[in-house]
């Protein structure tokens, strides 16, 4: 009984944590985003590459104010890839980027910001739109260091869970 319990509050939690993050939509608008910097590494020998992907992804949120007291969101979300060669567990290729989005606040909005709904809706908004740039950037990368591209699949919210980081590893491709 108790485990039903905190399953629906968990859901409950979930349903209310996304309305917010809906509601903080509406409030902010995309005002820039970029690469802020990169960085890929691969073993000496090229690497025979077993299926051993790690996805690693770690985003920063920020709620700025200027001087005028105009108000924006700042995310930095570094996405990370390591591949491990199959004659040890230390990786063979590692690929890292981190980009930067930044959104507005809308003017003369001067509602509250919970830093728990500015992180969620970096998870929600920011992930999904930066993904297509992280996914071509592995790929390239990866060809480029001469091995096997990396393809990572589209960004699909809906079937891994936006809400878990750690389900990510499910986006990249199997190799045949």
């Amino acid at each position: 009984m108790a485990t039903k319990q905190k399953s629906a509050t968990k859901k409950h939690g979930n349903q209310r944590d996304r309305r917010d993050v809906a509601a903080l939509a509406t409030r902010v608008q995309l005002g820039a985003m970029h690469m802020e910097r990169c960085l890929a590494i691969r073993s000496p020998q090229v690497p025979k590459l077993s299926e051993k992907v790690q996805v690693q992804i770690n985003i920063e949120a920020a709620v700025e104010e200027n001087p005028e007291g105009k108000r924006r969101l700042s995310y930095l979300l570094t996405l990370g890839l390591r591949l491990v060669g199959t004659e040890s567990n230390q990786p063979a290729v590692f690929i890292e980027a981190a980009f930067r989005a930044l959104y507005q606040v809308k003017e003369g909005d001067k509602g509250k910001l919970p830093q728990s709904i500015v992180t969620a809706f970096g998870r929600v908004a920011c992930l999904p739109m930066i993904w297509p740039y992280w996914r071509e950037f592995a790929q390239s990368m990866s060809a480029r260091m001469g091995v096997q591209p990396i393809t990572l699949n589209a960004f699909d919210a809906g079937k891994m869970g936006a809400w878990q980081d750690e389900k990510l590893s499910r986006l990249v491709k199997k190799k045949n």
